[in-house]
């Protein structure tokens, strides 16, 4: 996987490419070392990702870049993956199954911590038919978490936002059919299904 500048990335940032890291997400507190396949190997019990870890890798961004959109990215590229669609799909990929225990784990480790879930669709389709297809994958993705995972779906708000907020320009690309999960504030409620539902949802 490469991120939107096609850069392999390492989201945990401990030296392994996340294709070959068995804990993408799981950065190594200090003191602690890595295997070739990104498990720390010398744990120092801290149990976890925790929400201070997330505020001091902030923290650490902001420093070092100055600005908020910096922030943003350096956040969600290191502590929650996108999880992308097949063109017409709203299927979990297995590929992707992986990048879900990670999240898991993560809030098994943080009890507090609520996500919220936003689907997105490629503009190649109608407004109303991408309007309930990136429903539908933020759907997946939570009911995946809920059944597969035993996360609680208290833990997750989910909310869709069509072919709006594209991250490339042109109307059928991969990355635009995304679904994108981050921290939930005090702020963030539920979006009702979008309205004129279609057959087969």
């Amino acid at each position: 996987m490469v991120d939107t500048k096609g850069r392999t990335l390492d989201s945990d940032r401990d030296g392994v490419p996340d294709y070959f890291d068995r804990e993408p997400f799981y950065t190594p507190g200090e003191n602690e070392r890595v295997n070739s396949e990104g498990v720390v190997i010398n744990p120092s019990g801290r149990g976890g990702v925790t929400e201070e870890r997330v505020r001091e890798l902030i923290d650490e961004a902001l420093q070092s870049n100055g600005t908020l959109n910096d922030v943003r990215s350096t956040a969600a590229e290191w502590f929650l993956p996108m999880i992308h669609f097949g063109t017409d799909s709203y299927s979990v990929k297995y590929s992707d199954y992986g990048n879900l225990a990670s999240i898991a784990r993560t809030l098994r480790s943080n009890p507090s911590m609520r996500l919220v879930v936003t689907g997105y669709a490629d503009a190649t389709g109608a407004e109303a038919y991408n309007n309930q297809l990136s429903y539908s994958r933020a759907k997946a993705v939570i009911d995946h978490l809920v059944t597969v995972q035993n996360i609680g779906r208290g833990r997750f708000v989910l909310q869709w936002k069509g072919s709006n907020e594209s991250l490339v320009p042109s109307n059928a690309s991969y990355m635009n059919r995304r679904v994108e999960l981050r921290v939930a504030g005090a702020g963030d409620v539920e979006m009702d299904p979008p309205s004129g539902k279609t057959d087969g949802y």
